[in-house]
């Protein structure tokens, strides 16, 4: 396990390791596969790699989860109750697909009229998240009936969800379509019901790699797992620090079960920054620190640099000033420029904030700038995911799901014993009841 800092040079030790695997005997470019999360890091890590080791012409097993997963069936898929062939959903005929579902079943607690559509993003955006914990339609109707037998509340919402699940896998199916998370929810399922093609694969693929391990989901977890084996040589490269897909299903504790997996994992800390200043990672450092269940690192730099600012604005319309302000002052506003304007950086924590403000306003970053166009988002306006979000805060009728639906989805699943409840700062009877209930379910029953 190599816990690389942001600036660290991860990508060169994967490049590099793959380098050494490839000077071993019997090892060859079809037996190692590296796995990342977007088709760029993919093509990136493959160029690198291609140029370092001289691989020529030879197809490199250099890809995302998903695409990798597509492949695998693809080969193995006959083995499978899945159409044959296949094609992956698109977007919109999944929420077809949904939305016809609903029509035709009108669960109460779900079909809400007059907007009964309303609440199609969040049920896709649930399904989602129980296909990433490697729970289907039986296992979801199985946990619905425990929270029925135990009194849970929310209960019925969920024993409708599970039919509802249920019936939207059947006009997948029936459409011969897959979604992207069915690809890795079966990938995983074949390779844990058959010995066989367990067997073959495992065979077949000597060496994994994979890059970004602290964003991967509990069904890429096991699907690294079951190709490594217990004894495979199988390498991670990631950082709690940087965890920031929390939301998709992502869990650092992923980390932990890792190290408890492989008992003599051997863990390798890179901690030189090579991109940052030693005056910017300071205060970081001394803020990532209070994270309690972190793996102690401590990236350093040897390269000084300014000291960093950091102004406590009274509101919004003081901290955008202050921001024209500085940026004023480097382009030059009389005329001597220290920096180009487009050496300049503004980040923000959500795209409402990019919005543009009256020309002429002292809170118009674009008039320092070039007349607004730097700042200033194509359309002029929040992006759809901001308008998405405002509207999903309204599509939960009297709390219908719970909360932000996903919220609670399989906390606490992917570590062992009784390290799960702990690390969230509340006990589970504690927490609200909603679609995260749902599956939680002993490590035993998942399998």
């Amino acid at each position: 396990m190599v816990l690389a800092g942001p600036g660290t040079g991860k990508t060169r030790v994967i490049t590099y390791r793959y380098l050494n695997l490839l000077g071993l005997s019997g090892v060859d470019t079809d037996n190692i596969l590296v796995l990342t999360f977007t088709e760029k890091a993919a093509r990136e890590m493959e160029e690198r790699i291609s140029a370092l080791c001289q691989t020529g012409y030879s197809e490199l097993l250099v890809s995302t989860f998903h695409a990798f997963a597509l492949r695998f069936l693809q080969e193995e898929g006959h083995r499978l109750p899945i159409p044959r062939p296949f094609r992956i959903a698109p977007e919109v005929e999944k929420w077809q697909v949904m939305c016809r579902v609903l029509e035709t079943m009108r669960p109460d607690e779900l079909y809400r009229l007059p907007r009964p559509r309303d609440i199609v993003p969040d049920l896709l955006k649930l399904l989602e998240r129980a296909k990433q914990e490697m729970a289907g339609p039986q296992d979801y109707h199985r946990i619905a009936g425990d929270m029925v037998h135990e009194h849970r509340l929310g209960s019925d919402v969920h024993v409708q969800v599970a039919a509802v699940y249920a019936a939207y896998q059947d006009e997948l199916m029936k459409a011969g379509m897959l979604d992207f998370d069915d690809t890795i929810y079966w990938s995983v399922r074949l390779l844990e019901t058959d010995p066989e093609v367990l067997g073959r694969w495992r065979a077949r693929i000597s060496q994994v790699m994979v890059d970004e391990f602290q964003d991967t989901n509990f069904s890429q977890l096991r699907l690294v797992e079951l190709l490594a084996g217990a004894d495979g040589n199988v390498a991670v490269v990631g950082d709690d620090d940087q965890s920031i897909y929390k939301f998709r299903g992502a869990s650092v504790a992923n980390l932990r079960r890792f190290r408890k997996t492989y008992p003599g994992t051997r863990i390798v800390r890179l901690e030189t920054n090579y991109r940052s200043t030693a005056r910017v990672l300071a205060p970081a450092a001394r803020l990532v620190e209070n994270n309690p269940e972190r793996i102690k690192k401590q990236v350093v730099s040897e390269r000084e640099g300014p000291a960093p600012r950091m102004y406590l604005a009274p509101d919004r319309d003081h901290e955008v000033a202050w921001t024209v302000e500085r940026i004023a002052e480097l382009l030059g506003a009389g005329g001597d420029a220290e920096v180009a304007a487009g050496e300049v950086a503004v980040l923000v924590r959500t795209n409402a904030q990019l919005r543009p403000r009256p020309a002429g306003d002292q809170g118009h970053p674009g008039a320092a700038a070039d007349g607004g166009r730097s700042h200033r988002q194509p359309g002029g306006g929040p992006s759809a995911g901001d308008a998405g979000h405002g509207a999903a805060r309204r599509r939960h009728p009297a709390g219908l799901l719970g909360g932000a639906p996903g919220r609670d989805l399989g906390r606490g699943r992917r570590g062992q014993g009784a390290d799960r409840s702990p690390r969230y700062g509340r006990p589970r009877s504690s927490r609200r009841p909603g679609v995260g209930i749902a599956l939680r379910q002993p490590e035993a029953a998942r399998r």
